[in-house]
């Protein structure tokens, strides 16, 4: 590699720290000090570009949870929009059974009917609530964390060692 001359001025200590340091490895002060800039350069330039990397892919990953996050929030909403529908016809189907079905001769039968199918349905939302407070075994066990002692006896196939 062509090699080109490079002046520099170092305060009197610093210099008398380089004349020490390039005896000792038995390399002329310009040897030594050429070798010393050399990697502190290309340590830095390559700080800079794992800086710059770094950065670049902090950015990509947040855009992609972003998005990821827009597309899950707009299934869940699209979720919620199709169940809100779907028990407002199932209501609204069950309400008119209700009156298509009883009997002319019985005027308090269509009301009764009616009323039995609004508590069912008030019963069905009180246990999708009570449902989604309490989570499914599954869920629990991810929630829960597991005891060191436990994780460190574990052999993975459930046995526990002695």
């Amino acid at each position: 590699m062509a090699k080109k001359k490079l002046t520099i001025w170092l305060d009197e200590e610093a210099a008398d720290r380089l004349k020490q340091m390039a005896s000792v490895e038995g390399l002329t002060v310009s040897e030594f000090g050429a070798a010393l800039l050399t990697k502190g350069v290309t340590s830095w330039a390559d700080s800079a570009v794992m800086d710059m990397a770094g950065a670049r892919i902090e950015a990509t990953v947040k855009r992609e949870v972003g998005a990821m996050s827009d597309r899950l929030a707009n299934l869940m909403v699209r979720g919620a929009l199709e169940a809100t529908a779907t028990r407002g016809m199932v209501f609204n189907y069950l309400m008119q059974q209700a009156q298509a079905t009883s009997s002319p001769e019985k005027p308090g039968e269509v009301q009764a009917r009616q009323e039995g199918v609004k508590k069912a349905n008030s019963q069905a939302w009180t246990y999708a609530v009570d449902r989604l407070r309490s989570p499914v075994a599954a869920v629990r066990e991810l929630l829960t964390p597991e005891r060191p002692t436990e994780q460190a006896d574990d052999q993975g196939d459930g046995s526990k060692s002695n």
